[in-house]
Protein backbone atom coordinates (compact mmCIF):
# COMPACT_ATOMS: atom_id res chain seq x y z
CA UNK A 1 0.00 0.00 0.00
CA UNK A 2 2.93 2.29 1.30
CA UNK A 3 4.58 1.56 -2.37
CA UNK A 4 1.36 2.06 -4.50
CA UNK A 5 0.91 5.55 -2.69
CA UNK A 6 4.66 6.97 -3.32
CA UNK A 7 3.86 6.00 -7.19
CA UNK A 8 0.44 8.42 -6.64
CA UNK A 9 2.44 11.08 -5.35
CA UNK A 10 5.11 10.60 -7.97
CA UNK A 11 2.39 11.25 -10.54
CA UNK A 12 -0.31 12.96 -9.11
CA UNK A 13 1.37 14.85 -6.27
CA UNK A 14 1.29 14.65 -1.99
CA UNK A 15 -2.51 15.73 -1.75
CA UNK A 16 -3.37 13.36 -4.15
CA UNK A 17 -1.35 10.41 -2.56
CA UNK A 18 -3.05 11.20 0.57
CA UNK A 19 -6.30 11.30 -0.52
CA UNK A 20 -5.89 7.81 -2.07
CA UNK A 21 -4.02 6.34 1.60
CA UNK A 22 -7.32 8.46 3.83
CA UNK A 23 -9.77 6.18 1.02
CA UNK A 24 -7.93 3.19 1.52
CA UNK A 25 -8.35 2.79 5.37
CA UNK A 26 -12.34 3.94 4.83
CA UNK A 27 -12.54 0.60 3.21
CA UNK A 28 -13.46 -2.19 4.70
CA UNK A 29 -10.77 -5.99 4.13
CA UNK A 30 -12.47 -7.16 1.19
CA UNK A 31 -13.05 -4.16 -0.34
CA UNK A 32 -8.97 -3.29 -0.76
CA UNK A 33 -7.99 -5.65 -3.27
CA UNK A 34 -10.54 -4.96 -5.91
CA UNK A 35 -9.72 -0.97 -5.35
CA UNK A 36 -5.95 -1.62 -6.08
CA UNK A 37 -6.40 -3.69 -8.39
CA UNK A 38 -8.78 -0.90 -10.74
CA UNK A 39 -6.67 2.01 -9.28
CA UNK A 40 -3.53 0.13 -10.66
CA UNK A 41 -5.01 -0.31 -14.08
CA UNK A 42 -5.65 2.99 -14.58
CA UNK A 43 -2.07 3.69 -13.35
CA UNK A 44 -1.40 0.95 -16.58
CA UNK A 45 0.28 -0.90 -13.63
CA UNK A 46 0.28 -4.33 -11.81
CA UNK A 47 0.24 -5.17 -8.66
CA UNK A 48 3.71 -7.54 -7.05
CA UNK A 49 3.60 -9.18 -4.59
CA UNK A 50 7.18 -10.10 -2.17
CA UNK A 51 6.46 -12.92 -0.01
CA UNK A 52 8.49 -14.90 2.82
CA UNK A 53 7.89 -18.28 4.08
CA UNK A 54 4.99 -17.93 0.99
CA UNK A 55 4.19 -21.76 0.95
CA UNK A 56 1.84 -20.75 4.59
CA UNK A 57 0.26 -17.85 2.37
CA UNK A 58 -0.65 -19.99 -0.39
CA UNK A 59 -1.59 -23.16 2.00
CA UNK A 60 -3.88 -20.70 3.57
CA UNK A 61 -5.24 -18.86 0.29
CA UNK A 62 -6.34 -22.34 -1.30
CA UNK A 63 -8.65 -22.70 1.57
CA UNK A 64 -10.65 -19.62 -0.32
CA UNK A 65 -9.55 -19.96 -3.79
CA UNK A 66 -9.40 -15.88 -4.27
CA UNK A 67 -9.33 -14.84 -8.31
CA UNK A 68 -6.23 -12.97 -7.37
CA UNK A 69 -4.80 -10.53 -10.67
CA UNK A 70 -0.99 -10.26 -9.16
CA UNK A 71 2.49 -10.89 -9.89
CA UNK A 72 3.93 -12.44 -6.98
CA UNK A 73 7.60 -13.61 -6.04
CA UNK A 74 7.95 -15.55 -2.90
CA UNK A 75 10.86 -17.34 -0.89
CA UNK A 76 9.86 -20.61 0.37
CA UNK A 77 11.92 -23.83 2.00
CA UNK A 78 9.97 -26.45 -0.02
CA UNK A 79 7.75 -26.53 -3.36
CA UNK A 80 4.80 -24.56 -3.55
CA UNK A 81 1.79 -25.57 -5.49
CA UNK A 82 -1.39 -22.88 -6.05
CA UNK A 83 -3.61 -24.10 -8.76
CA UNK A 84 -5.60 -20.61 -8.68
CA UNK A 85 -2.42 -18.75 -10.57
CA UNK A 86 -2.04 -18.99 -13.93
CA UNK A 87 1.33 -20.34 -13.42
CA UNK A 88 4.34 -20.51 -11.09
CA UNK A 89 7.68 -20.77 -11.98
CA UNK A 90 9.84 -21.97 -9.80
CA UNK A 91 13.36 -21.09 -9.86
CA UNK A 92 15.64 -24.60 -9.51
CA UNK A 93 17.91 -24.90 -6.59
CA UNK A 94 21.64 -24.11 -7.11
CA UNK A 95 24.62 -25.95 -8.01
CA UNK A 96 27.22 -26.01 -5.68
CA UNK A 97 28.99 -23.58 -7.52
CA UNK A 98 26.37 -21.54 -7.63
CA UNK A 99 25.69 -21.45 -4.18
CA UNK A 100 29.38 -20.80 -3.35
CA UNK A 101 29.21 -17.59 -5.83
CA UNK A 102 26.20 -16.83 -4.22
CA UNK A 103 27.58 -16.78 -0.40
CA UNK A 104 31.18 -14.74 -2.20
CA UNK A 105 28.57 -12.55 -3.30
CA UNK A 106 26.87 -11.70 -0.26
CA UNK A 107 30.15 -11.66 1.70
CA UNK A 108 31.39 -9.04 -0.82
CA UNK A 109 28.44 -6.57 -0.12
CA UNK A 110 28.72 -6.83 3.26
CA UNK A 111 31.47 -5.98 3.29
CA UNK A 112 31.12 -2.95 0.97
CA UNK A 113 28.24 -1.79 2.71
CA UNK A 114 30.42 -1.10 6.09
CA UNK A 115 31.46 2.52 6.46
CA UNK A 116 34.95 1.98 7.30
CA UNK A 117 37.21 0.14 5.57
CA UNK A 118 38.11 -3.53 6.83
CA UNK A 119 42.02 -3.87 8.05
CA UNK A 120 44.22 -5.55 5.03
CA UNK A 121 44.50 -8.45 6.98
CA UNK A 122 40.54 -9.07 7.83
CA UNK A 123 38.21 -11.33 5.80
CA UNK A 124 34.64 -11.54 5.69
CA UNK A 125 33.91 -14.90 7.89
CA UNK A 126 31.94 -16.48 4.84
CA UNK A 127 34.91 -15.76 3.03
CA UNK A 128 37.64 -17.53 4.81
CA UNK A 129 34.93 -21.09 5.84
CA UNK A 130 34.61 -20.79 1.86
CA UNK A 131 38.44 -21.04 1.16
CA UNK A 132 39.01 -23.11 4.45
CA UNK A 133 36.77 -25.42 4.85
CA UNK A 134 34.59 -26.03 1.63
CA UNK A 135 33.47 -29.41 2.70
CA UNK A 136 31.31 -27.92 5.12
CA UNK A 137 29.76 -26.00 2.09
CA UNK A 138 29.51 -29.18 -0.02
CA UNK A 139 27.67 -30.99 2.68
CA UNK A 140 25.04 -28.45 3.14
CA UNK A 141 24.38 -28.08 -0.14
CA UNK A 142 23.71 -31.67 -0.59
CA UNK A 143 21.57 -31.21 2.62
CA UNK A 144 19.46 -28.45 1.38
CA UNK A 145 19.36 -28.79 -2.26
CA UNK A 146 20.96 -25.51 -3.23
CA UNK A 147 17.35 -23.75 -2.11
CA UNK A 148 17.91 -19.94 -2.68
CA UNK A 149 16.06 -18.89 0.76
CA UNK A 150 17.91 -21.53 2.65
CA UNK A 151 21.27 -20.29 1.18
CA UNK A 152 20.36 -16.94 2.06
CA UNK A 153 19.83 -18.09 6.05
CA UNK A 154 22.94 -20.16 5.77
CA UNK A 155 25.05 -17.06 4.83
CA UNK A 156 23.41 -15.66 8.34
CA UNK A 157 24.81 -18.33 10.33
CA UNK A 158 28.20 -18.90 8.59
CA UNK A 159 28.58 -15.06 9.42
CA UNK A 160 27.63 -15.85 12.67
CA UNK A 161 29.41 -18.83 13.64
CA UNK A 162 32.52 -20.19 11.51
CA UNK A 163 33.80 -22.08 14.02
CA UNK A 164 30.70 -24.14 14.14
CA UNK A 165 30.12 -27.56 12.62
CA UNK A 166 27.60 -28.69 9.90
CA UNK A 167 25.36 -30.33 12.92
CA UNK A 168 25.53 -26.73 14.51
CA UNK A 169 24.25 -25.42 11.25
CA UNK A 170 21.82 -27.23 11.05
CA UNK A 171 20.33 -26.58 14.35
CA UNK A 172 20.87 -23.34 13.55
CA UNK A 173 19.13 -23.47 9.89
CA UNK A 174 16.11 -25.18 11.82
CA UNK A 175 15.69 -22.49 14.34
CA UNK A 176 15.75 -20.08 11.78
CA UNK A 177 13.05 -22.03 9.65
CA UNK A 178 11.04 -24.02 11.75
CA UNK A 179 10.25 -21.39 14.29
CA UNK A 180 8.41 -19.06 12.20
CA UNK A 181 6.85 -21.86 10.23
CA UNK A 182 5.22 -23.21 13.68
CA UNK A 183 4.49 -19.93 15.37
CA UNK A 184 2.71 -18.97 12.43
CA UNK A 185 0.41 -22.43 12.82
CA UNK A 186 -0.02 -22.26 16.45
CA UNK A 187 -1.65 -18.53 15.57
CA UNK A 188 -4.26 -20.36 13.46
CA UNK A 189 -5.11 -22.15 16.43
CA UNK A 190 -8.13 -20.90 18.66
CA UNK A 191 -7.32 -19.25 21.84
CA UNK A 192 -8.25 -22.43 23.38
CA UNK A 193 -6.35 -24.25 21.34
CA UNK A 194 -3.28 -22.63 21.57
CA UNK A 195 -4.37 -22.73 25.86
CA UNK A 196 -4.12 -26.96 25.44
CA UNK A 197 -0.94 -26.57 23.91
CA UNK A 198 0.25 -24.44 26.17
CA UNK A 199 -0.38 -26.58 28.93
CA UNK A 200 1.02 -30.00 27.29
CA UNK A 201 4.23 -28.12 26.19
CA UNK A 202 4.91 -27.03 29.81
CA UNK A 203 4.67 -30.25 30.95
Amino acid sequence: MDSFCDLIEEREGKAQAEQMDEAMHELADDEVLPRLLAEADKLGRRLLLLIDNVDLILERLKKEEPELRLLLIGASTQPVDADFFRAIDQLAGLSLLKMQAMLTRLAEQELAQKKTPEPPAAEHPVLVLLRDDPARIKTLHTLTGGNLLLTTLLFNVFSSEITGDVWSDLEELVDLVITPEYKAKLEELSTQAQQLFDGLASN
